[in-house]
């Protein structure tokens, strides 16, 4: 046996292997040594357009974020995060985090970008790369569907490796995106979200948008706070008599199709709230 390198990684080797199997000839670079950014979650990506994309990341430490992003043809652009603190009290982590959301706007269509963030001016270590979508009304989009998805299993974890190697363009997600316990019951909060979505997922979350729906597991986690908290949907189903439905349901456009998410929780179950989503549904 001839062994050159050992690689140890909480996070960009953690579920992905560096190099072939057998004879690889891969390798990793040292990490640099000093201050870094302890992450809670790594760079995922929201609301990807034809014109745009957000960046969310959490840390550990305080202080101002920013993403550095670039197509092949220009750049780098730096734009800053919004930042706000999500305290253990609400979250149930035992520690405190910073969630930052970057907004990447006036993006060209069909075009690849990479992006780097920062906090502190302090590098996270982690490069990503995604693609903008078509133009809407043209072009074609691949994505998959899965739902039901949160229970911490070997088998979540083997359909997270296919998914990781599969193409598409975006993920929708149809519900249940995490429960309280393995067995598959009871609502799933924030170290649920943590550990069975923004964990399991981590191979493709940085480079392929998410958009998911509440389902009732969700939904028990306080009105699904949790799951509106960590996931920055599309706000166009704001309204004055229910502002509490702000990203419970929405839409979106990508390439040749409109996609509608509905909420069958909250704005379904009271008729008044359900009549104020038809209403919206039917206007979209």
């Amino acid at each position: 046996v001839d062994v050159d390198q050992i690689v140890l990684s909480p996070d960009t080797w953690f579920s992905t292997a560096p190099g072939a199997v057998k004879n690889d000839t891969t390798i990793v670079p040292k990490s640099p040594v000093g201050p870094g950014v302890t992450f809670v979650r790594l760079p995922y990506l929201q609301q990807v357009s034809a014109t745009g994309a957000v960046v969310v990341w959490a840390v550990r430490e305080a202080g101002s974020g920013a993403v550095a992003y670039q197509s092949g043809s220009g750049g780098p652009n730096v734009v800053p995060s919004t930042t706000r603190l999500v305290p253990a009290s609400v979250t149930g982590m035992g520690f405190d985090y910073y969630q930052h959301e970057a907004q990447l706007s006036a993006l060209t269509a069909l075009t690849s970008y990479s992006y780097r963030v920062a906090v502190n001016s302090i590098d996270g270590g982690v490069t990503e790369t995604f693609r903008t979508a078509p133009a809407p009304g043209s072009g074609t989009v691949r994505f998959i569907a899965f739902g039901d998805s949160g229970v911490g299993s070997t088998e979540q974890r083997q359909l997270s490796s296919l998914m990781t190697g599969t193409s598409f363009d975006f993920a929708l997600h149809t519900g249940d995106v995490v429960y309280g316990v393995p067995g598959g019951s009871v609502a799933g909060g924030y170290p649920q979200l943590h550990s069975w979505f923004f964990d399991t997922y981590r191979g493709w979350l940085g480079s392929r948008p998410v958009f998911p729906a509440i389902g009732n597991h969700d939904e028990e986690a306080a009105s699904a706070a949790p799951y509106r908290d960590v996931f920055v949907l599309p706000r166009n189903a704001a309204n004055a008599s229910y502002p509490d439905h702000v990203e419970r349901y929405y839409s979106f456009d990508y390439g040749p199709a409109h996609f509608i998410v509905l909420d069958t929780e909250l704005a379904f179950r009271d008729s008044l709230r359900r009549q104020e989503q038809v209403s919206w549904l039917v206007g979209d």
